[in-house]
């Protein structure tokens, strides 16, 4: 049990760090994103937009493995772009909506983590760790990184589709897609939501043991 403690204090310490990051950032990201908004040759830039899409090449690919393996012919190569890049007041307009909604969500994620393991570790010495609060702050957590999941998706639409045109890599003409790496955080959304059911059953047969008693 005292094993256990350790790791839930570590982890309340470590998201709490993390929910101060994700505050700063948002804070000083806010601000620079409203200045370049009016004053697009603002000495500090505001970053690029978020892109969610990816795109496949068969290009020219060489390497040499562990053990004196050569290979020498055409790979499939996944393309990521690090983001889209405008000064056009749409696109400016865009980037703070795009910075607002990725950088809410996460700050809000976070906040709730680390009030479910702030909860956690007070409620150590009473063993009261299965409340109602914990699981529908845990049922909040899925439902924002569903929100995550579901604006990247409609971002690799709206960008690969509609946006992003003739993209064209080293010569080579590039179509890109919503990102398959979005899948696992999906998959992460739904092992969340079966931990907040996991915990609502212990939540029952606590309240039914205090019933029997």
């Amino acid at each position: 049990m005292k094993n256990n403690f350790r790791i839930i204090n570590f982890l309340r310490k470590l998201f709490y760090f993390l929910f101060i990051l994700i505050t700063l950032k948002l804070a000083a990201g806010v601000c620079v994103n409203i200045v370049t908004l009016f004053f697009p040759s603002f000495p500090i830039t505001a970053g690029d937009i978020h892109f969610y899409g990816e795109a496949y090449l068969k290009p020219e690919v060489s390497y040499k493995l562990l053990g004196g393996d050569f290979f020498t012919g055409q790979s499939d190569i996944a393309l990521r772009m690090k983001g889209i890049e405008s000064e056009n007041l749409f696109y400016r307009i865009f980037r703070l909506i795009d910075f607002l909604i990725v950088n809410l969500l996460v700050y809000f994620s976070l906040k709730n983590v680390s009030r479910l393991f702030t909860d956690l570790s007070n409620n150590h010495q009473t063993d009261a760790f299965f409340s109602w609060d914990n699981y529908r702050i845990i049922k909040r957590i899925a439902f924002l990184l569903f929100g995550l999941w579901t604006y990247a998706l409609i971002n690799g639409l709206l960008f690969s589709f509609l946006f992003v045109n003739d993209v064209v890599v080293q010569g080579m003409n590039v179509s890109f897609h919503p990102s398959l790496g979005n899948i696992p955080g999906f998959v992460t959304v739904l092992i969340v939501l079966v931990f907040a059911e996991i915990y609502r059953s212990g939540i029952d047969l606590k309240e039914e043991a205090e019933y029997t008693i």
